[in-house]
Formats: structure tokens, sequence, C-alpha cells
């Protein structure tokens, strides 16, 4: 039976189905994935609604007051109003209610108008035994006190008491009256409660050691990636690269003298920054014509100094006729490990993107289409990302996502977050509090940006919270120049034009419903002081250390001070 099914074609089993139902088991089931949705939901959403607060507040004092009434309230009114006998009831017995019932007043109570009239003492004209003098008198209101008694039993009745007890009794009626509700509340209680100092170390609490050797007015400060390094520029444009562990001056450079500048002239650089990236020992230094890179001489292995000379290579196609519009690249003659990048204004900040091959120019007198231009080294080419730019409102700064390809831009009073591969704009930033903005940075979770202007305003803005400022602080006596994150601690710092120096605990939490923690730990008090010699400036730059809680200031003075978390 076997051999004949099998060559009859079918299966040898004859329990065997040759067409057995089909039975979709991937797909019959539908699952959703969430690859293509959000993996957090944003923290907007977890804050109740200030528009569902207010609607609930206005319900509520409704029903407390009585203008509103529930559902049961509203049907037991309409059934007594249906009944006459239980209205006429109601009607009859409230006229017989007293008047100091306390439903009664209820009803009458108010804001206080006008206080009750006080009657006025009595004179001699109202006393029973008068002087002498009174007893003469011709008028109508003493003709009943003509008359002296011995004691005040012997006084008859006063005859216009009724008419002025009722005119006292109308003037208390008709007066408004109001009650006055005084709040006992503890003042303490108002404070918040923040966490001790001592607490929250480690921060830099006093001065270590200060770098001596600048003439002019120091503008800008920057640390090496492995915080053995600082390089500053005053504004002659000369460079100097400073040892930290022994605040010797290891190099100068003479950038003015370099580029061929008269070394009298100031104004000559404005920002500098050093290449994050290790294995680059680029500094990267703001000038009037536009950006110069140089070679920091502080490369330890063959593989970074080859490495760094070959970045700081001109590009082949030289020619400055067959160049781009937005920026020259060529080399400086007779000088080695020189780069120059020419641009048509001068360049106020830069910043490094975290990977260091790419860094952002910031030219508020250029043209509106030009006045933030993002530079790549390794190719030695320019483009201009913003190319609607609003003539009106300058862009003072910007700063690279740490993590994602987002730029943050700064105008006078907002800040625009660009997303650079999309070419699209994805959050603007209205309401900063600032009148001037002049300076930003970013918190080393990309979320949170702190802002400094020349109000006197320290802002924190966190992008999960919406457009409005977290916190709005102001200590400072006059316009801030200064405000930087640590890239591993939680602290803040911010100096300003009156010489003083704060430093702030800010935490970030992870967890969403947290807002972040910020608590004011110590202050240097007129750190760099200003004087009509630098024309009245203080501190103009800052920076911390990229490994240890330390904090480098530098001033108008020409001075540079280090401060560690010493006690």
């Amino acid at each position: 039976e076997i051999v004949q099914r099998i060559q009859g074609g079918a299966f040898a089993a004859p329990e065997s189905d040759m067409y057995p139902d089909y039975v979709d088991y991937n797909t019959h089931d539908r699952e959703t994935s969430g690859l293509f949705k959000e993996q957090y939901e944003p923290k907007r959403r977890f804050t109740p609604s200030k528009y569902e607060k207010h609607k609930i507040a206005v319900i509520a004092a409704g029903l407390k007051s009585g203008r509103l009434k529930t559902r049961l309230q509203l049907a037991d009114e309409k059934s007594k109003a249906n009944d006459p006998e239980k209205s006429f009831v109601a009607a009859a017995t409230s006229i017989w209610n007293d008047d100091d019932d306390s439903e009664s007043l209820e009803k009458y109570r108010g804001a206080p108008i006008l206080s009750a009239p006080k009657l006025d003492l009595p004179g001699h004209t109202e006393s029973y035994r008068p002087p002498d003098e009174y007893l003469n008198i011709e008028d109508d209101e003493a003709s009943n006190h003509q008359k002296t008694h011995e004691t005040l039993r012997a006084l008859g009745a006063y005859h216009p008491i009724v008419a002025e007890r009722f005119e006292r009794c109308l003037d208390l009626f008709l007066c408004p009256r109001g009650l006055k509700r005084r709040l006992n509340i503890d003042p303490d209680s108002l404070v918040p409660k923040l966490p001790s100092p001592i607490d929250l170390k480690p921060f830099p609490n006093s001065l270590s050691r200060s770098f001596q050797g600048h003439e002019a007015p120091i503008l800008a400060l920057s640390c090496s990636p492995d915080g053995q390094f600082l390089a500053s520029v005053d504004d002659m444009a000369f460079l100097k690269i400073w040892e930290v562990g022994t605040a010797r001056c290891v190099r100068t450079i003479s950038i003015s003298s370099q580029l061929g500048w008269l070394s009298e002239r100031t104004d000559l650089a404005s920002d500098i920054a050093w290449n994050p990236e290790q294995s680059h020992h680029i500094i990267a230094v703001a000038i009037k014509s536009g950006l110069i890179f140089v070679d920091a001489s502080t490369a330890r292995t063959e593989d970074d100094v080859a490495l760094t000379h070959t970045l700081l290579q001109p590009p082949e196609n030289n020619d400055e006729e067959e160049s781009t519009e937005i920026a020259f690249w060529h080399s400086v003659k007779n000088v080695q490990d020189l780069l120059n990048i020419r641009l048509s204004a001068a360049t106020r900040s830069i910043a490094w993107h975290a990977k260091g091959d790419y860094i952002v120019s910031t030219s508020p007198t250029a043209s509106p289409s030009r006045q933030v231009i993002i530079h790549r080294l390794s190719r030695k080419v320019s483009q201009a990302p913003l190319k609607k730019s609003s003539a009106s409102d300058s862009i003072q700064t910007a700063r690279f996502h740490p993590d994602k390809p987002f730029l943050f831009v700064a105008t006078k009073t907002t800040i625009k977050v660009f997303h650079l591969i999309q070419q699209t704009l994805v959050k603007v930033l209205p309401h900063t509090g600032c009148k001037w903005i002049t300076d930003m940075d970013l918190h080393s979770s990309g979320d949170h940006v702190v802002i400094g202007g020349c109000d006197k305003k320290l802002v924190w803005l966190d992008l999960d919270l919406g457009s409005k400022p977290y916190k709005l602080l102001k200590y400072h006596e006059k316009a801030l120049r200064s405000t930087r994150f640590h890239s591993r601690y939680p602290l803040l710092a911010s100096a300003a034009d009156d010489g003083h120096i704060f430093i702030l605990h800010a935490t970030v939490y992870s967890d969403l419903l947290k807002n972040p923690l910020i608590v004011p730990v110590h202050r240097f008090l007129r750190a760099h002081p200003p004087s009509s010699k630098n024309n009245h400036l203080g501190v103009l730059g800052l920076t911390f250390h990229p490994t240890q809680p330390w904090l480098f200031s530098a001033g108008a003075d020409g001075i540079i001070h280090l401060y560690h978390n010493l006690l």
C-alpha cells in the first residue's frame, strides 16, 4: 500500500495532508516597532499645562464663591423653585432672619472703601457744667446748653439725641465694610533650601599662581587638550604659550610682525582656540583680517609633528583670483607652519568642532550671508551655511553641538539652532532676556545653553523646557564678558567688567523630570580690578582646565590667574 501511494504521487502516510491550511506565522499579528519613534518623551510633556491650571483655578474659585454650581445643586434648586409651598416658606422665614447671621454677612462682604465715621469728642459746648465764657453764646446750637448744672444727675433729657443716634446708625449702615485677612507666612519658608558648598566640592576656591608677560589687555585664553599648556592672545596680537605647571612662557609669537602689520596698532586679535584633537597641535587665532593657524610646537611624537605640518600646508590652488569669494587660504611668506585665512571682515569669535577638523568663525560687521563661515582644515575649504541672515540683527558668536550636527548661532537678542546636514532651522529661542548677547557656551550634554549679556544678566536656557529661560541671574555690576562650562565637572563660571568672577555648581541630571541644580559656591572679588588705565575693563576671558577643577582668568591688566581647589 505504501509503494502504491508513492507511485501514485501521494504521501506514504495516509493521515498526512498534502494541502494543509496556510497559517501566516510572521505577519498575521501586527506589532508596532519603536525604531522610527522618539526613544524618550520630551520633557515638556511631563510638565502640567499652564492653560489647564488656569481653567481649573477659575472653576475652583467659582465653586468656592458660589458663582458656579454642580449639577446636583442645580437640580436641587430647580426642584425647590417648582415647589410653591417651599418657596413661600423660604420667603417668609427670610423676613425674620437676624441681620447678624453669618450667611447674610457673607453677601455684604467686600473690599473696604471708606472707614466708618467717628463721633467728635465732646467740647465745652456740650458740657453740663461749661465755663462762664460759654454761657452767653447766642447761636442756636448752644441755646440748650446755656444753663449750668452742679451734677450730671440734675441734667434733663438731651432733646436731639434721637436724631444724632439715627444719623450715626445710618452712617454705620451705609458705610461699606470689609475683612482684613493677614497672612502668617514664615520668611524662612520662602527661601529655597540649597546644599552646603562644602558638600559640592571640588571647585576652584583659591589663587594658585599668576602668569605675567603681556603688555596689553589679554582678550582670550585656551588650554591644550592634555592640560599641560595654555595659550593667550592680547590686544596687540602677541600669542604666548605657557606651561601650566610652572607658569613659564614657553613661546612668544608676534602675529602682527609675522603678517607685516604695525606693532603700535590695537584691536588686532579678538579670540583664540586650541584644537581639541590631541594629535593636532594647532592654535587658531581670530584676527582683524580673518583667521590664522599656528603650530603650537608641543608635539612629542614624530607622527604628531608630521600630521600637524601637513595640516598647516597651503592648498595646491593658491591663486587669489581663482579662489572662492568667501575665504582665501594662503601661507605667509618666509614663515613656516603658519596658515592664514583671509576674510572680508574682522573675525570676532571662533570655535572648534569636537573632532578638530571644522572651525566656525563669526564676523558681525560682514554682510548678512557671510557673518558665519565654517572652515575645514583638512581640505582647506570654507563655506557660509547661512544664506538668509537678517541684516538688522548681527551675529555675535556661534558654537557646535558636541554630538549632533547642530550649529548654535547667537545674535544680539536671540539664539538659533541650525541642522547642518539638512540645511534647516531647527529651533529659535527669541526670549533670552538679554538686550545684547556677549558670550555663549554649551553644556557637554548639548541640551543646555548659558549666555551672558551687556545688561549684567546670566541666562540659563533649557532646550527641553521651551523657549523661555530656565534661570535668569543678575549678580554682576557691569556687562558680562565670558561664561564657561567645565567639560567634566559640574561647574559654571562667569566674569564681567566689574572684575569679579563667580563660580557656580551646575548639575544636569539625566532624569528628564529633574531640573538642573544651580548653586553659587565661590566668588573672586576684584580678581582683575578695572582702572582708567585699561578703559575700566575687568575680566575679559575665562577657560577651565580640561581634566582638573581649575580655572584660568585673563584681564585687561595683562595678567593671567590660575585658581585651584586648595581649601
